[in-house]
């Protein structure tokens, strides 16, 4: 482990429109913070905003020294803002936490109390029958497709997975597509690292429109199962 890092957890929260959340998405991770008493610091970035998401984050971090705001005038996507902030990350472990109100305080505190134990805290959702039906059907899908391909039994390859923050920069992935969580997942737990998975709980926010099943994202997810299946640059 680099003794140069701090004890505490670096969390990157990427922003694109959500002015109807993101303060609450804040507040939630403060809360959690001040329950743990533990040292953090909240990456926020805005990814291209057009609504009052960046007026909303600049209230906040004028309101508290932990967080740190980034602002892109033209949106590079989740897994760009991801590799973003860890660049600059300095604490010990290392999540990313969205912006879109989802996330339960004790579902993430859960994740947080289990970082001393494992290199890898995998979360998976516990209420995914609450989930939209066409999202829940696409998210089960990938999840086998996966675990045939690799020969893994995880219940989920995205969400809130903390990391420790040297393991996570130990390896390069992919952040084009939404697929940058389960491109890192997959390479560390090839090189053995130990882990965990945990029962989370989430607000599954009905009124945001997913980008899912958009065209690019799509031939995204069919690309990297292609790569996978011919391990090009995977493992």
């Amino acid at each position: 482990m680099d003794n140069s890092y701090l004890d505490g957890v670096s969390i990157v929260m990427p922003a694109l429109n959500e002015e109807k959340n993101i303060g609450q998405s804040i507040e939630m991770v403060e809360e959690v913070f001040k329950r743990l008493e533990l040292n953090y610091e909240l990456i926020i970035i805005n990814d291209g905003s057009t609504d009052a998401t960046s007026k909303i984050i600049e209230i906040f971090k004028n309101k508290n020294k932990n967080i740190i705001s980034i602002d892109h005038k033209i949106s590079i996507g989740m897994g760009g803002c991801f590799k973003e902030a860890l660049k600059i990350a300095k604490k010990k472990y290392f999540m990313h936490v969205v912006s879109k109100n989802e996330c339960t305080a004790d579902s993430i505190e859960k994740i947080i109390n289990l970082r001393t134990k494992y290199s890898i805290v995998i979360p998976y959702t516990s209420n995914m029958h609450e989930r939209e039906f066409s999202r829940k059907v696409l998210s089960k899908c990938f999840t086998k497709i996966l675990n045939l391909i690799t020969g893994f039994n995880l219940k989920y390859y995205n969400g809130t997975v903390l990391y420790k923050t040297d393991l996570i920069r130990s390896i390069d992935f992919s952040a084009k597509y939404h697929t940058f969580q389960a491109e890192a997942l997959i390479k560390l737990l090839k090189l053995k690292n130990s882990f965990v998975e945990v029962p989370v709980l989430v607000n599954w926010n009905k009124l945001h429109k997913s980008n899912a099943f958009k065209i690019e994202n799509i031939k995204s997810v069919i690309f990297f199962l292609i790569k996978l299946i011919f391990k090009k640059n995977i493992y």
